[in-house]
């Protein structure tokens, strides 16, 4: 039955995915929806999901999700279709438009010819004249489609020239108010003593937003950072005992000594070899952390790859 669920799982996951992959050039929000439908089925994803965060979707929770993604991907596509049907419409109104427009011209340009042939069989000169009024008309068109061009350049111009004055004081507004800080900073750090690391250092960290180019505020900021970090491994230091989490020897695992480092790790191994091999969790935590403790010891990194492995197949199988 297990067997059953997880390829239920794998079918439809993938189904889901070529789907939503399929989708996205036509539509990204519903594609994206298959897509993520994909990734809570697919058991790779939700092991991988486990190992980051250490929490676990359930079955019930993942079923409410999909239908709720699947449910939206309908209310979407339904929307669209709607939406693509009443631009349909509009299209068709503006064509049918434009073709009655066009046949109203044709036939005024038709009565047109109509009425210049029979003034012609009249007068001999009126094709003459005829023809110097259209060159007129089109001199005259000619004008006005340059003095239109001149007119929007000129606008297009104006807009520019505003834009660039709007960006300009909008610029010195923010360097104004970027100074005020600064000045209102560096009045408190006057008042601040050296030995106020936290203090100077979230100071100093407001004045390298404010000054992003100023490097003396990065130097002190640096200054500061730096004390932070010695006071904190100067309290380790002074402790006999440690926290051995993984996290926290990451954070912290460079202010011990290699004595320091030494003694932990034999403590810590006398108690992870206590711990049944049936708690992988457990197991992994404390090969990780023996890893950060002596990371050049072979056995502790195949151990930690075995957990590792157990870890993906025991969230495979949920």
């Amino acid at each position: 039955m297990h067997t059953l669920f997880l390829s239920i799982n794998w079918i439809f996951g993938l189904l889901f995915l070529a789907a939503g992959i399929d989708a996205f050039s036509d539509t990204k929000v519903g594609g994206l929806l298959f897509i993520i439908i994909a990734l809570l089925l697919l058991p790779p994803v939700r092991f991988i999901a486990y190992v980051i965060t250490q929490k676990e979707i359930k079955l019930g929770a993942r079923s409410l999700y999909i239908s709720l993604l699947f449910a939206s991907f309908v209310l979407f596509i339904a929307t669209g279709k709607e939406q693509r049907s009443l631009d349909l419409n509009a299209q068709s109104t503006v064509a049918a438009n434009s073709i009655k427009q066009d046949h109203k011209n044709t036939n005024a340009l038709a009565n047109n010819s109509t009425g210049i042939q029979i003034k012609s069989s009249k007068k001999d000169n009126l094709p003459v004249k005829a023809v110097q009024t259209q060159s007129t008309l089109a001199a005259k068109s000619t004008t006005v489609s340059q003095n239109s061009k001149n007119v929007l350049a000129n606008n297009t111009t104006a807009v520019q020239i505003k834009s660039e004055k709007a960006v300009q004081v909008k610029s010195r507004n923010t360097e104004q108010a970027n100074q005020i800080k600064t000045d209102e900073i560096l009045a408190k750090l006057k008042n601040i003593p050296v030995s106020q690391y936290e203090q100077n250092r979230s100071l100093y960290q407001q004045l390298v937003n404010f000054n992003p180019d100023e490097n003396k505020y990065q130097k002190k900021l640096s200054f500061y950072s730096n004390k932070i970090k010695q006071q904190a491994c100067e309290n380790i230091g002074r402790n006999t005992t440690f926290d051995s989490s993984p996290s926290w020897l990451t954070a912290n695992g460079h202010c011990l000594s290699d004595s320091q480092k030494k003694n932990m790790e034999i403590a810590l191994l006398k108690k992870v070899k206590k711990i049944s091999s049936k708690k992988v969790i457990q197991n992994w935590e404390g090969y990780k952390s023996l890893s950060i403790l002596n990371p050049n010891k072979k056995s502790y990194l195949n151990k930690l790859k075995y957990y590792k492995n157990k870890l993906k197949v025991r969230t495979a199988n949920s």
